[in-house]
């Protein structure tokens, strides 16, 4: 009986070790951002135009979209920078919380606000891109 107690103890040990570490890694996934228009392909129905962007857009030059590119490519490296600095943290809290003491898990740092940006980040480089087809730029520029 002993060993049937002790069977069923490691067993909800588990099932709660793999319900801990699922939501643990849940935790840190993002969406997947969504598909941009088709601007480009043979059945695309719709062309970039400059009319697409707003004046102050409109009027950067080649050289000035490749600047902010570079700046917020830049900008995009250090969050990524940042929520790798945070990852070790994270997984260390993680193991102690799934194995040892649960509310240690609420000090992992999922990165919220870095994600976020570069959420932005990639958004804002879609629209340079874009602005680039509809300018005409040359696309090795990067």
């Amino acid at each position: 009986m002993e060993k049937a107690a002790r069977l069923n103890l490691l067993n909800k040990l588990a099932l709660l070790f793999s319900l801990t570490a699922s939501l643990a890694f849940g935790a840190c996934a993002t969406q997947a951002p969504n598909l941009p228009e088709d601007y480009g392909s043979v059945h695309a129905t719709d062309r970039i135009s400059l009319a697409d962007f707003d004046s102050e857009k409109a009027k950067l030059s080649c050289s000035d979209i490749k600047d902010e590119l570079n700046a917020l490519n830049t900008e995009l490296n250090l969050q990524k920078q940042d929520i790798q600095n945070k990852r070790r943290q994270n997984q260390t809290a993680g193991y102690i919380g799934a194995v040892f003491f649960l509310p240690a898990l609420l000090a992992t740092d999922n990165s919220q606000e870095a994600k976020e940006k570069m959420t932005n980040i990639k958004d804002a480089k879609d629209l340079l891109f874009k602005l680039q087809t509809a300018k005409k730029c040359p696309t090795d520029m990067l």
